[in-house]
Order: C-alpha cells, then structure tokens, then sequence
C-alpha cells in the first residue's frame, strides 16, 4: 500500500517519472484492487507525458484484458488505436478500431470519432484510398467533432493521389473559402493546389501561390515546403546552357552558347 499512496501523491504534484517506479511495483505485487487504477495510470504516463508508443502499446493491451470499468475498457481501445498507428502497426489499428465500430456502445461519440480517424490515417498510409476514403468523407460531413476539418483534407489528398485534379481543385476552393479552420490546413490545401497548378503547367499560378505562403504565413514547417517547391518549379524553368569553348584556327578564343 506505501508504493501506491507514494505514487499517487507523486502523480498529485506531477512528478510522473518518480511516480513511474511505483506504480510498476504495485502492478508487479499481481491482482490487488490497485492493479486497473495503476495501470490505466502507466498508460497516461507512456502515452501524454513521454510518448513511448511501445510500452504505451503494451499497456493499454493488459488494460484491455483486465479493465472491468468500461471508462477503461474504451480507454484501452482509444489508446491502442493511436498507439498501434504510431507504431505503425496499421493493420493492429484496425483491428482494434473495429472494436468500437461494431459496438453500439461508442456510437456517435468522441471516441468513435477518434478511433475512426486513426483507422482511416491506417487505411490511407496501406494505400488502401477506398476504405480510407469513406471513413474520411464520414467524418468531414459531421462538422460536430473535432477530426471534421483534418478528415476533408485527407478527403482531398485521396482526388489528388487518384489524379482526379478537377475534383481535388473544386474540394480545396470549398475548403478554403467556406470551411471555419485554422491556418495551417487552409495553406496545406494552397500547398495541393499549387500542386496541380505545376501538374497542369500552370507554373505562373503555383509560383504565385507559392509566394503568397512565403509572404503572409509564419509557421516555419509549411514555409519550408512551399520554399522547396518554387524552388523545384524555378530550376525546371531556367533553360539549361551548354558552353562550348574551342580555338580558331586563328588561335582566338570563341565560346559558342547553346540553350
């Protein structure tokens, strides 16, 4: 009982390292009535505080076994869903969303939101675009959860990779125009239309697109994006120039130049 209450006053002023130790230690001792509560309190520790997506995976899996609280029966299945996908285990991923899919339980709530998002990234990363694609158009239609504008992005990124680059345009002017949301996935979409503007030689379009991100957004991760890709349209747009240099029979330099 001392290594659980010493752990819990340790989780009560966040010194979740030290508390680590002694929520292991009760975990180990086997079956007691602290066994679920600690080990639901691992799996927030792996997962919020250190991002160690293995033992995070591990112990959300013994939560699922042994959790008779159904909070930590969902808890359980939430967490190995995004744990298995940041392994990459994206078929575990699946397996586990399809839990909460098939289950009246999660219906129409944060948690099948979620776990239906991370299925849908599993599905899109094994390029399997048609399943992705219709658990993505599901949650960007339901503008009530919080994956709704991230899921119509991806959503759209399936048109560009089917090059179905009419499609894709018609989605992105939606997007940016009449969807609420934040900048970064407005210039994500700026971004996919430069794209297709470069894809349909419109160079003139993407260089301009390009250079609006550079010159009104701030966020150094789409920045160097858009940077490297005007610069890929800039250098496939300079004539290549051969030089040739040679002596007359006169012994005078000449330098012919051919483009």
């Amino acid at each position: 009982n001392a290594h659980y209450y010493k752990s819990q006053c340790l989780i009560f002023y966040k010194e979740f390292f030290k508390a680590k130790e002694d929520l292991i230690y009760v975990y180990k001792q086997g079956n007691s009535k602290f066994s679920e509560k600690v080990l639901s309190q691992l799996c927030d520790i792996y997962h919020y505080e250190e991002q160690d997506w293995n033992n995070a995976f591990t112990s959300y899996q013994k939560l699922y076994h042994i959790a008779e609280y159904r909070s930590n029966k969902t808890k359980a299945i939430k967490g190995l869903s995004i744990s298995s996908y940041e392994l990459e285990k994206y078929k575990t991923c699946i397996k586990y969303g399809k839990l909460v899919l098939d289950s009246n339980e999660y219906q129409v709530s944060e948690d099948n939101y979620l776990v239906q998002f991370y299925m849908a990234k599993s599905y899109y990363d094994l390029n399997k675009l048609d399943s992705a694609y219709q658990l993505f158009d599901s949650l960007s239609i339901d503008q009530n959860n919080s994956f709704s504008v991230e899921a119509f992005y991806w959503k759209t990124m399936i048109h560009f990779k089917n090059a179905e680059y009419d499609t894709c345009k018609k989605l992105c002017y939606y997007f940016i125009s009449d969807i609420p949301t934040n900048e970064y996935w407005r210039v994500r979409c700026f971004i996919l239309l430069a794209d297709i503007f470069s894809i349909e030689h419109n160079n003139y379009q993407a260089k301009a697109t390009l250079e609006s991100i550079l010159e009104n957004y701030t966020g150094d991760d789409l920045r160097s994006i858009a940077k490297e890709k005007l610069d890929s349209i800039i250098k496939e747009e300079k004539p290549s120039i051969l030089f040739k240099i040679y002596f007359t029979t006169q012994n005078s330099l000449r330098i012919c130049i051919k483009s």
